[in-house]
């Protein structure tokens, strides 16, 4: 597999995972009424902060999983499980994140858990076990300027297909990420199986 196809492999869950139709949804919650210059404090608040949180997991998640003795299908499994719950959770009642008003609501809720959450972590955590560190961060910073750019935009965005089109995106993303859950709680358990039959 070429670097292209395997950034491609990459940063498709990634997108899937960080959901822009939803980090759009709620920055515009967040952030209505406020002023310009506010609003560019929060959205940079916020991509440093999703930044700085998956690069640490990715280059230091593995350490900790064998600190913890925690193998690659147990969080395939695991990481699979929580997707698979979230992506219900919001198909079913939606709202990703609670309304917040404060100072730093561009770190908490924005830049975590909604743009960096338990989805993108255990999505970079089997991207790098599968794809190798640079390419899983080359994957994860390009998803990062997509989701930047959306919210750059998020007021015209928001104009142009209305809260209610934003909403219904999100929801369709949210069923692409109940598949990759269910493909990696496939995956892990084909890989316990296979440890087993040796």
């Amino acid at each position: 597999m070429s670097s292209f196809e395997s950034f491609g492999v990459a940063i498709v869950p990634l997108i899937i995972a960080t959901d822009p139709a939803a980090a759009v949804t709620v920055f515009l919650a967040l952030t209505a009424g406020v002023e310009d210059r506010v609003r560019q404090r929060i959205l940079r608040d916020a991509i440093v902060t999703a930044m700085v949180i998956g690069l640490a997991f990715i280059f230091i998640g593995a350490q900790v999983f064998n600190l913890l003795s925690i193998t690659r299908a147990d969080f395939e499994i695991g990481g699979g499980a929580i997707l698979l719950v979230l992506s219900l959770a919001d198909l079913i009642v939606g709202d990703r994140a609670r309304r917040h008003r404060d100072e730093f609501i561009g770190i908490v809720p924005i830049g975590t858990p909604l743009i960096v959450g338990p989805a993108v972590l255990a999505a970079l955590t089997v991207i790098a076990h599968a794809q190798g560190n640079a390419i899983t961060t080359a994957a994860f910073l390009s998803t990062l300027v997509i989701v930047a750019i959306c919210l750059v935009f998020s007021q015209y965005i928001g104009r142009l297909i209305g809260t209610g089109g934003l909403k219904a995106v999100s929801k369709i993303i949210s069923i692409f990420l109940a598949a990759f859950a269910v493909h990696l709680v496939r995956i892990g358990v084909m890989d316990i199986l296979s440890q087993v039959k040796q």
